[in-house]
């Protein structure tokens, strides 16, 4: 069965966008999918995901995802200068 969910990628992450030209785009995932399995599914190294969100509001990349979420990747900022 499954659930569908919402995905925006932002800054650098868009150009892994599996529809190119895309950032925004609907995913199918299994039942108790979290967000670190949109990580993986979009196939995105996992050290270049900085901040996630679901509907607008901060997340872990462990909590878990329900059908028609949305959500949003950041990438991760560089430090120094």
């Amino acid at each position: 069965m499954g659930i569908h969910v919402q995905v925006k990628l932002n800054s650098i992450l868009q150009e892994r966008s599996p529809i190119k030209g895309k950032n925004s785009f609907r995913l199918h995932l299994p039942e108790n999918s979290c967000i670190e399995d949109v990580v993986r599914e979009l196939a995105l190294p996992r050290e270049e995901v900085g901040i996630a969100a679901i509907n607008r509001k901060h997340a872990e990349l462990s909590q878990r995802l329900h059908e028609g979420d949305e959500v949003i990747l950041f990438p991760r900022l560089p430090i120094g200068g």
